[in-house]
């Protein structure tokens, strides 16, 4: 009987041994096909414009290519206002756009993700785009007036915009239309014609630099005008390029209780795992700041900025699939796939120019933060890699309406991350955060892995 036993139990680990073998054959010829590929299509033009072409690799181009462009004229447009505006106008319409910004993202409530996910397979997609269009305006101009009336309470140095109607009402206004060119750019998404919000993302980058200028006798509100006469300019644009995807599309306020009560689940859902995933970005700057100190936050700051570029990268994979997924729901392994293929694809060499240059190129802010963000940012470097396979896993459960996954995911990323972050730093100063970061995002990783593996394997 035990010999029975023994040789049960010998059986059972040589399967197990033998299926650990076979899926990393498997992998290993995964990656070899991708080392193949690549050459291919690197080396025949005929095959990169096909590459090109194909609608999950274009749209992953352009949202890149978005994020580069307008965090590239956005740093020229701060320069040019440096120049002619003072630092007190500055640091007073900054932190107006920075709050227009972030009550117009709090604004969404997920129903961008809702977008992307239904508006694809919806028979009236009129009625839905107008009525995510004028919820999220609504909930903005509540959430400005909100703020507004308790300006006293979280933000006195902006007092003048509860005593001025003017910048009260551009205020608001501008929010509503910041919510509502967000909202557009998930629209194209959805519809897989990225290259239309590039466009606006150019536009509104743009038009705001010698609208700023002819402006600038208004000090403060000439700043502001600026930027949300850019915005404004942007979304009338966006409306126009949806007739183009969209024929007979009109932007009328409208709010079909079926198409909110349909998605909001789903939508909200997503907004809550959203926060989850994001909340990081927010908490290690302040940790960082309480704990090591101002100077030491500085080196954070570069290091984590820097990274954020490169972290573009699969994040704007990972929404194209999002939206291809939602379009051809057939074809979500094989594009899955893809995705983990173009994102090694780009960080590998991406993140060797970093290794080797990184120094270098953080000489640009000065001595002090070559020396001492260099290993953090080449610690955040490595992370790109859990990094892509968590958020290429968060849309093909998005995809397939498993959200309660995404969340799950998010707050053990969140979690692990800050809890490392603040033992390590405690321990081993700044590079400790870079570590923490690493640890929190390869758990998640590692917990999704056999989740993502089994899914593609099975093709």
């Amino acid at each position: 009987m035990k010999d029975d036993m023994r040789l049960e139990d010998v059986g059972r680990k040589e399967e197990t041994h033998w299926n650990i073998k076979s899926n990393l054959q498997r992998i290993i010829l995964h990656i070899r096909d991708l080392f193949i590929q690549t050459t291919r299509i690197i080396t025949s033009k005929e095959k990169l414009r096909e590459h090109a072409r194909t609608p999950l690799y274009e749209n992953a181009y352009y949202l890149m290519a978005g994020s580069v462009v307008s965090a590239s004229l956005g740093l020229i447009y701060w320069i040019v206002i440096a120049r002619i505006y003072s630092p007190a106008e500055i640091g007073l319409a900054s932190a107006l756009i920075s709050t227009v910004g972030m009550l117009s993202s709090f604004s969404l409530l997920g129903f961008n993700l809702g977008l992307v996910r239904f508006l694809p397979e919806d028979e009236d997609k009129n009625g839905t785009i107008n009525s995510c269009l004028t919820m999220s305006g609504l909930i903005s101009m509540m959430l400005s007036i909100i703020f507004i009336s308790g300006i006293t309470l979280w933000m006195p140095k902006l007092l003048f915009l509860k005593e001025n109607m003017v910048f009260s009402l551009l205020f608001t206004f501008f929010a509503i239309i910041g919510s509502i060119l967000f909202m557009q750019r998930y629209v194209f998404i959805a519809f897989r014609s990225v290259k239309f919000n590039f466009l606006q993302q150019i536009i509104a980058n743009v038009l705001k630099i010698p609208l700023a200028i002819v402006l600038i006798s208004l000090g403060v509100l000439g700043i502001f005008l600026a930027y949300g006469s850019a915005l404004l300019l942007a979304v009338i644009l966006g409306n126009v390029l949806i007739r183009i995807i969209l024929p007979g599309y009109s932007p009328l306020p409208t709010i079909k209780k079926k198409v909110i009560n349909d998605m909001l689940h789903y939508s909200f859902a997503n907004y809550v795992a959203g926060i989850f995933g994001g909340i990081s970005n927010f908490i290690l700057p302040l940790m960082v700041l309480s704990i090591l100190g101002a100077e030491a936050n500085a080196y954070f700051t570069i290091a984590f900025t820097a990274s954020m570029m490169v972290f573009t990268v699969p994040c704007a994979i990972a929404t194209s699939l999002f939206a291809e997924g939602s379009n051809v729901p057939e074809k979500l392994r094989i594009n899955a796939i893809r995705s983990i293929k173009l994102s090694f694809i780009l960080l590998i060499p991406l993140s060797i120019l970093i290794f080797l240059f990184g120094d270098k190129i953080l000489l640009l802010f000065g001595r002090a933060y070559s020396e001492n963000a260099f290993k953090l940012l080449s610690i955040f470097i490595i992370s790109a890699v859990p990094i892509s396979i968590i958020e290429t896993y968060v849309s093909v459960e998005r995809v397939r309406r498993k959200v309660g996954n995404v969340l799950v995911t998010y707050v053990i990323m969140a979690t692990s991350t800050i809890v490392m972050s603040y033992l390590l730093m405690t321990r081993i100063g700044l590079v400790g955060v870079g570590i923490g970061w690493l640890i929190g995002t390869g758990i998640a990783a590692l917990v999704v892995t056999t989740r993502q593996v089994r899914f593609i394997l099975e093709m």
